[in-house]
């Protein structure tokens, strides 16, 4: 939120989520101790076998994903498109980095698409994860303001919105 300074970016989200009376079903964190292990194997599933096993795999990690992927660029506020791609009934994985440890840490959160952009619009966020929770397909923004999808049916859903907008 604009002209509040907090500790972490998961602070902000805390504050963000407490603030609104956001309902736990709706978005919440995962538990300490599973994290570890989700990241863990979102990492060997979508993440070069050369990349994976490093602590900041997910740092710049749509450089390293496994193909095929799909990307086209959204220019600014990008999280609007993520409504078009994932099933809005479908709970994800939304992994946020940490921006005051150089995107080595992520924290993990269990969403629906619509609380997650709204976060995203609240925290000002310019690269985050949405993946699967049975790890079929994994999308990302990246700072470059572009949208990367991996595995299906995103891969799909990336292909058509990318040729929905180039028909425009």
């Amino acid at each position: 939120m604009s002209g509040q300074h907090y500790a972490s970016t998961r602070d902000e989200i805390e504050h963000l989520v407490q603030h609104y009376r956001i309902p736990a079903p709706r978005f919440h964190e995962v538990g300490k101790m599973q994290w570890p292990s989700i990241l863990s194997t979102i990492t060997q599933t979508f993440i070069m076998s050369s990349h994976a096993g490093s602590e900041s795999a997910l740092m710049r990690g749509y450089n390293h994903l496994q193909e095929p992927h799909v990307s086209y660029q959204v220019g600014t506020e990008g999280y609007r498109e993520i409504a078009k791609l994932i099933d809005r009934t479908e709970q994800v994985w939304f992994l946020a980095p940490e921006r005051f440890y150089s995107g080595k840490q992520y924290w993990v959160y269990e969403a629906y698409v619509d609380v997650i952009q709204w976060i995203i619009e609240q925290t000002g966020m310019t690269e985050y994860y949405i993946v699967s929770k049975k790890l079929q397909w994994l999308l990302c923004e990246t700072h470059h303001e572009v949208i990367i999808g991996t595995g299906e049916p995103i891969s799909g859903r990336i292909q058509k919105r990318k040729k929905e907008l180039d028909d425009v």
